[in-house]
C-alpha cells in the first residue's frame, strides 16, 4: 500500500509539472501570437507589367544575328531594370509560312501561352522560413530578461537579435511553348 501512494504521489507531481510546463508554453505563444500581429507583412508584390513591343530596323536570316529593340509606352512607370532585366526565349518555327498564313495580323504575332501553375512556391517558402526565424528569434528574446540579454550580447555579439529579411526571386509565369524548338535563351 505505500508504494503504490508512493507511486500515485510521484506520478501526480509528474502530471502537476506537465501541466504547469504546458500551460507556460501556451501563455507564450498566446502572447507571440498577439505580437505576430505587430510585425510587418510581407510586402511582396507580384510584378505587373506592360504592353510592350519589340521591333526590328530590318530583316534578318537564319545566319545573322538579330538586333532586337524592346519598347514601352511613354508615359508608364514602369522600368525594366527595377525586375533585372527581360527574359527573352527564342524559337525556331518550324514552318514559317505556314505559321504566319495563320496569323491573323502579321504585326501582332499571337501564339498560345503555357501559364506555369507552380504559385511562386520559391517566394513562399522564403517568406516562411524568415518569418519563422524571426518568430523564433522574438520569441527567445522575450524569454529573458533584459539585463540578461544585455550581459550576453556583450560578451557574445553574435548572439544578438537579428531579422531575416526574404529573398525574393523574380519568376517567369511561364513554361517555353509547345511545337516550337527553343534555339537560346
Amino acid at each position: 500500500m505505500t508504494l503504490m501512494n508512493t507511486m500515485t504521489n510521484r506520478f501526480s507531481w509528474q502530471q502537476k509539472t506537465g501541466a504547469v510546463l504546458f500551460c507556460a508554453l501556451l501563455f507564450l505563444g498566446i502572447t507571440h501570437a498577439a505580437s505576430a500581429e505587430e510585425r510587418d507583412p510581407s510586402n511582396y508584390r507580384a510584378p505587373k507589367g506592360v504592353p510592350f513591343f519589340v521591333l526590328t530596323d530590318t530583316q534578318y536570316g537564319s545566319a545573322d544575328n538579330a538586333l532586337l529593340r524592346i519598347e514601352i509606352p511613354p508615359g508608364s512607370n514602369w522600368d525594366v531594370r527595377d525586375f533585372g532585366g527581360v527574359d527573352i526565349l527564342l524559337y525556331r518555327v518550324p514552318q514559317p509560312l505556314a505559321f504566319l498564313k495563320g496569323q491573323k495580323n502579321l504585326h501582332r504575332i499571337e501564339v498560345k501561352a503555357r501559364p506555369r501553375n507552380d504559385g511562386g512556391v520559391a517566394n513562399t517558402l522564403s517568406y516562411l522560413w524568415s518569418n519563422a526565424w524571426n518568430s523564433s528569434r522574438s520569441l527567445w528574446r522575450d524569454l529573458f530578461s533584459r539585463q540578461a540579454k544585455y550581459s550576453v550580447t556583450a560578451t557574445v555579439p553574435a548572439l544578438g537579435t537579428r531579422t531575416v529579411s526574404p529573398q525574393y526571386r523574380p519568376t517567369t509565369p511561364f513554361k517555353p511553348l509547345e511545337g516550337f524548338t527553343l534555339t537560346h535563351s
